[in-house]
């Protein structure tokens, strides 16, 4: 059977050349050409087939390729010439400068029977939305409409997942809407290209015409012509100055000027890096008595690493959706797949959020199969492949290596840091790469957390020959916190047995391009290599799509669920190959720090849920890890983790005086700038927290504590608010010579110092609150399983004799963001577990004792 094919080599990609032909025997065929002529690329004899299909039509009739290169010319597709300088070589050949996406849609159509003339190629694409799609447009325009306002743009958050079709559906609501000028903004240039090929391509959106770069300057030409307009501007990009006045430059004059019916902020997520976010973590620094020079360390380390890029990109990002609000519109719309602070925030209202996560996306794909048995392959969402998340516990002596002197707990930072462009753990390292990819077996030692359901099997780790994952993984992205790290880690890798057989792409550092200029490079190795394994720092882990990559290794300590996230969902990217027709079902997350990768789990199941109806933490788990299975891997046994052991895992062999300290401990409690503006929004929650606080004093003061003690909590809600206040005043005070600028740092010092002993006083009295939890608990003689359990006020005013406040009292704290409840659902459950095993262990003796 005759094909139709169309690859590219290096070099005609460069050129932005692809080649159409036709042949029995492909592979033959190409290597044929490069003898000719017109072969382009052809020293290293390097190719890609990019499209494969037999050159058949629906009615059984052949074609041949040259009815493909004739529609093509006829469509302003001329066949490309070689020439030398003024020399024409070969004056026809079988390369168009055309894209791909264009020439495939040609060649299916004509498959179809469709003549040439019949056929669109510039806007071809007709899909409809899916439902979730048609929802969110719904939504929006109800609230839209509801809450429009003559002077203030309405504002709405899409907390939609990555692969949810955010510009496609963001245009079908201008669309529905009919509005004629809408503006996009971003702070990542690199979705340019994707924004202009959805307007351009789709027949639903023919009315409106996309602007961008110079193309601004041409804002009120279009609208004179009553044409609709959606203009495209990057961050950065505004930011540009015509002079020392800091002038609007020209082109984006028309943009300032023009009163918008929509701005878009696209990839709206980032923001762990702006001002304010730094102030919240040198905040919660501070609550932990880190001295102001390792919290500068610190802030500079977690957010502005100069090697990370990514993570220090986003000290700009939020500015963006600050700029939009520069500029006069109808209506603001806010994109983005991982919204934790916006959400965490309550930025906006419910009602203003529409919510489209993994788990709904997972959960329509198995829905759709149950609907329409013996269809599965028409699934819409079947190249979404489902994720697997494989959690490793390495043996005690790679632990210990990766423990920093004078800290107690494992960081793969430290087990991944460098002296000298070298690992300080050069031995430990080679030893963890000996055991992911087999040299090595693991030695059984772990068996304390596997006594249930133990399965053994040859081999869990990724890379081992022997494992169910070596032949899937041959393109992965492996994620690290340094760029020594990753020229360390390339070197090892390329003289290791194992790996010396994968192409190492070292994207990170100043050799490699940033944004999507670092894509084409890797998407090139990758179509060049079988087997490839990318290192990267920040570099291409989030805002792209490498299709092939199917798994991703997290060696870096990542805090932040954005980040972590962003990145993870990189191997999600759909990929089917264009001549097996094989489709990507699965991908794989990998990390060997277990308990931090399900503390980012919870709060990603947690935080981006949209169901209602499930109120727990574990409720919310159970539904999430449902569709991204958690497998814990330790030796050579793997379980699968239920929601329990998720909540769970950080607490194995703790006692009941280890549980006791976990429910005080500091993260538990947020006394920052953002609390206490919250507790000073209004007299009436002044009066209200002061009242509680109060109380609890009071309360402590039953209990037993001394006067000293209580002095040491004697808050005063006014001091908080004068302090915070005159903090503010003094920053943005303005000083014109050295001694002014001596006295307000000076007086600026006394206010935080006299600030952060009222927020001390706050935190230990809401640590006291938290103390007396179990101690309910255990007074209940019941059997609560999360935090909602426990506030559910069963027995004669029992909260209130146990804590001093009513339960009412405690959710408005929980409310205001002073108590960070996201852990104690966790501790529930294993102070339960401790009371289960107390009462087993009481009636054991009482047994052997009648």
């Amino acid at each position: 059977m005759r094909h139709i094919y169309i690859y590219e080599t290096p070099t005609s990609k460069q050129e932005g050349l692809i080649k159409i032909g036709d042949a029995y025997d492909v592979d033959q065929r190409i290597r044929e050409q490069f003898n000719t002529a017109s072969a382009i690329g052809a020293s290293d004899f390097a190719y890609s087939i990019l499209y494969q299909s037999e050159a058949v039509k629906d009615d059984s009739t052949g074609f041949r390729d040259h009815d493909i290169h004739a529609a093509l010319t006829a469509k302003g597709y001329p066949k490309h010439q070689i020439t030398d300088g003024d020399t024409t070589i070969k004056g026809t050949t079988e390369w168009f400068k055309v894209d791909l996406d264009k020439a495939i849609h040609l060649i299916e159509q004509f498959k179809k029977g469709r003549k040439p003339e019949e056929i669109d190629i510039e806007r071809f694409q007709t899909f409809p939305m899916r439902p979730e799609q048609q929802n969110a447009v719904d939504k929006t325009i109800e609230y839209f409409k509801a809450s429009a306002r003559p002077t203030q743009a309405v504002e709405m958050l899409w907390n939609a997942k990555m692969r949810f079709g955010k510009t496609f559906t963001a245009y079908q609501l201008a669309k529905a809407m009919g509005l004629a000028k809408v503006l996009v903004l971003t702070y990542k240039p690199a979705v340019e290209d994707a924004w202009q090929k959805d307007l351009e391509r789709h027949t639903d959106f023919a009315e409106y015409v996309f602007l961008r770069r110079e193309g601004l300057s041409s804002i009120n030409d279009y609208l004179d012509k009553q044409r609709k307009i959606v203009a495209f501007a990057s961050y950065q990009d505004l930011l540009g100055q015509k002079d020392e006045d800091n002038a609007i430059k020209d082109k984006h004059t028309q943009l300032f000027e023009t009163h918008w019916d929509l701005v878009i902020i696209d990839e709206f997520h980032y923001g762990a890096g702006t001002k304010k976010a730094k102030e919240m973590l040198a905040d919660q620094l501070e609550a932990d008595n880190v001295s102001k020079k390792e919290i500068t360390q610190l802030v500079e380390k977690e957010l502005f690493s100069e090697e990370d890029e990514e993570v220090a990109e986003e000290d700009i990002s939020l500015l963006v959706a600050e700029k939009a609000k520069e500029i006069s519109s109808s209506y603001r719309l806010y994109l983005s797949g991982t919204p934790f602070k916006a959400m965490a925030d309550a930025q906006f209202d419910s009602k203003a959020i529409f919510n489209w996560t993994y788990t709904d996306e997972q959960k329509a794909k198995e829905q759709w199969n149950i609907d329409h048995p013996g269809q599965e392959s028409k699934n819409p969402y079947r190249s979404l492949p489902q994720i697997q998340l494989y959690l490793y516990k390495v043996s005690s002596d790679l632990i210990e290596a990766g423990v920093q002197e004078g800290k107690d707990e494992f960081s793969l930072n430290y087990f991944f840091k460098t002296d000298k462009k070298k690992f300080i753990n050069e031995e430990a390292v080679g030893k963890w790469l000996n055991l992911i990819s087999g040299v090595i077996r693991p030695h059984k030692e772990i068996a304390d957390e596997l006594i249930e359901e133990v399965r053994y099997t040859p081999s869990q780790y990724p890379y081992d020959h022997e494992g169910s994952l070596f032949n899937e993984l041959d393109h992965t992205l492996w994620y690290l916190n340094r760029v020594d790290s990753a020229v360390a880690l390339k070197q090892l890798l390329e003289t290791h047995p194992v790996f010396s057989q994968y192409h190492i792409i070292l994207a990170a550092g100043k050799g490699m391009k940033s944004g999507v200029d670092a894509v084409q490079p890797v998407l090139d190795a990758i179509d060049r290599h079988p087997k490839t394994i990318t290192l990267s720092v920040g570099k291409l882990t989030t805002g792209v799509s490498i299709p092939k990559w199917k798994g991703v290794l997290f060696l870096r300590d990542v805090s932040s669920p954005e980040n972590y996230f962003q990145t993870a969902f990189r191997a999600q990217t759909p990929y089917t190959d264009p001549v097996t027709k094989w489709m990507k079902e699965r991908c794989y997350i990998f990390d060997f720090s277990p308990n931090r990768a399900l503390r980012l789990l919870t709060t990603y199941s947690e935080k981006l849920s949209a169901d209602s109806h499930l109120t727990t933490s574990e409720e919310k788990i159970t539904e999430f890890i449902r569709y991204l299975p958690v497998l814990k891997v330790a030796g050579n046994s793997m379980v699968s983790m239920d929601a329990r052991e998720v909540l769970t895992f950080d607490l194995s062999g703790i006692d009941a005086k280890g549980l006791g300290d976990r429910f005080v401990e500091r993260k538990n409690v947020v006394v920052t700038r953002n609390t206490i503006d919250a507790i000073n929004a209004s007299e009436e929650s002044q009066q209200r927290c002061q009242d509680i606080f109060d109380r609890i004093k009071k309360f402590r003061k039953y209990n037993g504590a001394s006067e000293k003690e209580q002095a040491e909590v004697d808050v005063s809600v006014g001091k908080l608010d004068a302090n915070n206040g005159k903090i503010k005043e003094l920053e943005t005070r303005e000083t014109k010579t050295p001694k002014e600028k001596e006295q307000k740092d000076k007086e600026l010092d006394k206010a935080e110092k006299e600030l952060k002993s009222e927020r001390e006083k706050v935190r230990e009295l809401l640590r006291t609150l938290l103390s007396r939890i179990p101690i309910f608990m255990y007074l209940t003689d019941a059997t609560e399983e999360n935090l909602e359990q426990v506030l559910i006020e069963t027995e004669n005013d029992l909260f209130r004799k146990t804590t001093g406040i009513e339960i009412d009292d405690f959710k408005y704290l929980v409310q205001l963001g002073l108590l960070k409840v996201d852990s104690l659902d966790g501790y529930i459950l294993k102070f339960v577990q401790l009371e289960s095993q107390n009462f087993e262990v009481a009636n054991t003796m009482e047994n052997a004792l009648s």
